[in-house]
């Protein structure tokens, strides 16, 4: 009788702790995510301002 609890809590523990790592490796992947934009001017006046 006291087998089924003990696999529920076993089996919690380890699907809990995948989940995490799974969270943890998706969230260390984006980490180092940067964005550009190109944008094209007519003079160096206008890109100053927009800098």
């Amino acid at each position: 009788m006291f087998c089924k609890p003990i696999l529920g809590i076993i089996t919690f523990f380890c699907l809990s702790k995948s989940v995490t790592t799974a969270t943890y490796r998706n969230m260390s992947s984006f980490a180092g995510v940067h964005s550009v934009a190109y944008v094209t001017v007519p003079t160096q006046e206008v890109a100053k301002k927009l800098a």
